[in-house]
């Protein structure tokens, strides 16, 4: 789920996307991110698709346990195609944390919230993704 808040008075959907991770040790790990979410722009009306590119850091508490807390913050692109008014690309700073919780070594639940400020203007995308992990090699 994302909402948007900013200038731009864009309308939020639901969003679909993946991340693919690296653990370098049992509490540090990186993220590349893609995101994809269908969007409006209320003055004009105007359909659009919001496209996000990114790469994040994030350090796990307690990664030895089944739940584990963490906080995450990053870099990356937004790309707003709309139909019928100029497109908008910007880069973006995140931040934000979440839990996990392993149900086997390899798989596992997983929620967290961003906050994506934009570069240009300030506006903010907050997001709440839930998703499954999966899990290669050990953390």
């Amino acid at each position: 789920m994302s909402i948007f808040v900013g200038e731009d008075h864009l309308d939020g959907d639901h969003k679909w996307g993946g991340r693919l991770g690296y653990n370098f040790t049992p509490h540090l790990g990186t993220e590349f991110v893609f995101g994809e979410n269908k969007t409006c722009h209320d003055p004009g009306n105007s359909p659009g698709t919001l496209r996000q590119y990114g790469a994040d850091m994030l350090y796990f508490f307690r990664p030895e346990k089944k739940f584990v807390p963490f906080v995450a913050a990053g870099f990356g692109a937004f790309k707003v195609d709309f139909d019928n008014l100029p497109d908008r690309n910007t880069g973006y700073f995140n931040f934000g944390g979440g839990v996990e919780y392993s149900l086997l070594s390899w798989l596992g639940l997983r929620a967290d919230v961003r906050d994506s400020v934009a570069f240009d203007r300030g506006d903010n995308l907050f997001e709440a993704t839930i998703g499954i992990r999966l899990q290669f090699g050990h953390r």
